[in-house]
């Protein structure tokens, strides 16, 4: 299987715009499956996911449970629980533990864990286009 999806230009803090490499995924919960445009981020250790993604999919908070704390290269952190959801992209579908943060304004990150390592993923920045292959 190979998939190709397209980079996209978003405004950027360094210069006006900048071309970035997206991922149609597919997050299958309890209750939903559900579509959306990842940002594809090498640097990422985890893939994240907003507060109201999460429940829509049908995460719902536990009394007593862990809440840990996501940072980057910002100096924010995030407030997030791992969780365990099945994940599709192109044909492919896999368990992936990912990183369901507990307010709304974060991006939608494709992190390594769990999925850099079903994929040989090639970044074609020349030609704006991401390539997932098994």
């Amino acid at each position: 299987m190979q998939v190709e999806f397209p980079f996209v230009m978003e405004k950027a803090y360094v210069i006006d715009f900048i071309s970035r490499p997206f991922a149609e995924v597919a997050l299958i919960g309890d209750i939903n499956e559900i579509t959306e445009w990842f940002f594809v981020d090498s640097g990422a250790d985890v893939s994240l996911i907003s507060r109201r993604l999460g429940e829509l999919l049908g995460f719902k908070l536990k009394e007593g449970e862990e809440i840990k704390q996501l940072s980057g290269i910002s100096t924010g952190t995030v407030p997030y629980i791992l969780r365990t959801i099945k994940m599709r992209i192109g044909e492919k579908e896999f368990d992936v533990r990912i990183a369901w943060s507990l307010v709304e304004e974060v991006p939608l990150v494709l992190g390594r864990l769990d999925v850099f390592n079903k994929f040989d993923i090639l970044f074609k920045e020349r030609e704006n286009k991401v390539i997932f292959s098994d």
